[in-house]
């Protein structure tokens, strides 16, 4: 089955956190239009980190398309069971609300290579120890790492600057694997191929 993964910038770099800030509804309608094309080209598998940002609107388009597409198949890749714990209330809400509608859900930092249960991860998420951010950290980029490893391709939100969508970048090339960039200050689509 064809697989595509997304990586891509934190709300501080997509227009703030305002959900409807003109940046991010840019970036979603790119998004959306990227995907229907990714599907129309017989992708039907599609990775989300689970990070504030970018992540968060691919899969909130997807759960929308699902109902068009029944077919697809979500899949949450979780760095460590904690990610969302220090983040507003409201995040931590819609992190759990977006993990609820995934058909797969894994754990990387635990079982990078079996899914687990959505239950596991309510009952586990808020009482787990926060992480360090240089285990944080670490964790983020294996979670990049494990995402690129299993997609066939790669969209990225990126304005080319460096971090963890640059290194999420840069290991998909490595891999072989084609990946569109969208820049959505300059509003240009670029494909590259690894």
């Amino acid at each position: 089955m064809r697989s595509l993964a997304f990586t891509g910038h934190r709300p501080d770099k997509l227009g703030g956190y305002a959900p409807d800030n003109p940046i991010a509804l840019k970036v979603k309608a790119k998004v959306e239009k990227l995907v229907r094309k990714a599907y129309a080209a017989n992708v039907r598998k599609f990775i989300f980190g689970m990070a504030l940002g970018l992540d968060m609107y691919a899969l909130e388009i997807c759960i929308g398309l699902k109902k068009e597409f029944p077919d697809i198949i979500l899949v949450a890749a979780v760095p460590f069971i904690s990610q969302a714990q220090k983040w507003p209330f409201g995040s931590q809400e819609r992190w759990l609300w977006l993990l609820s509608h995934c058909d797969e859900i894994y754990l990387v930092d635990e079982a990078p290579e079996n899914p687990v249960q959505y239950r596991e991860i309510v009952e586990g998420w808020s009482e787990a120890d926060s992480e360090s951010k240089w285990s944080a950290v670490t964790k983020l980029h294996a979670r990049n790492r494990w995402m690129m490893d299993r997609a066939n391709f790669v969209i990225a939100v990126w304005d080319g600057s460096s971090g963890g969508t640059a290194n999420a970048v840069s290991y998909a090339l490595k891999l072989g694997k084609r990946v569109v960039c969208y820049d959505p200050f300059t509003d240009k689509t670029v494909t590259l191929n690894g």
